[in-house]
């Protein structure tokens, strides 16, 4: 596979955030070139989501584990596939015609995730962007209540990013059911009905119901979270 600039552009990037060596990257971009190329051409999908990190499985009990010891580049093939807990570096398709040899940095958007998606876009807006912006000086012919209106709007969405990552932090996560009864049956009605009608399946989803129910109303005791903060939006 013949390797233009835009592919260069691509792995240039990917050395840079996870320090690797060059050649292992442009292996890794040669074997998955269909969705590099799909995503470059336009015909793909909008966004390639690398990780270098030690690859995960999901344990009986719905946890995710590590497997092995050394970290793996990976290309994510769906948008919805699980980061981890490393670092994520993204590609956007600003172009959705695809993306031009000449005008390269134009057509694509490329930035970083460290930990949660909601954590890093709490970064950027309340630690970065809202205090350059507080700290401009000149609106340039946008009228100073104008100004002072766009800031706050700037300033409350930055508080409920805070809330949101803060009630995140402190929520729990639900009992997943048993992978021998979730792979048993499928989702669909009468796959349902066989299902109630066995004692141990329908005694088992009581009980996950069960719990579910207390570490909802547990959470909800102690919960943190506004929700007229989003509502105020």
């Amino acid at each position: 596979m013949a390797l233009d600039q835009r592919h260069r552009y691509i792995i240039s990037k990917i050395v840079e955030g996870f320090g690797i060596d060059e050649s292992l990257v442009e292996k890794k971009v040669i074997a998955e070139k269909q969705h590099v190329n799909a995503f470059l051409e336009g015909s793909g999908l909008g966004a390639l989501k690398w990780t270098h990190q030690i690859s995960e499985e999901k344990s009986k009990d719905g946890s995710w584990v590590q497997k092995g010891s050394k970290p793996v580049l990976a290309l994510s093939h769906q948008q919805a596939d699980r980061v981890g807990s490393g670092r994520c570096l993204f590609f956007v398709r600003v172009n959705p015609k695809g993306v031009n040899e000449k005008s390269i940095e134009t057509d694509i958007a490329a930035g970083e995730i460290q930990g949660s998606a909601l954590d890093t876009f709490k970064a950027l807006v309340a630690d970065l962007y809202l205090p350059v912006l507080q700290e401009q000086g000149s609106w340039g012919r946008m009228p100073a209540e104008h100004a002072q209106e766009f800031l706050a709007g700037a300033d409350k969405i930055a508080s409920v990013l805070v809330d949101a990552s803060d009630c995140l932090q402190g929520g729990v996560e639900l009992r997943l059911p048993d992978e021998k009864y979730v792979s048993q049956y499928e989702l669909r009605p009468a796959s349902f009905n066989q299902a109630a009608n066995d004692p141990s399946v329908a005694k088992h989803l009581e009980q996950c119901l069960g719990d579910w129910c207390n570490q909802v109303r547990t959470c909800k005791h102690h919960q943190f979270c506004s929700v007229n903060s989003f509502a105020a939006l």
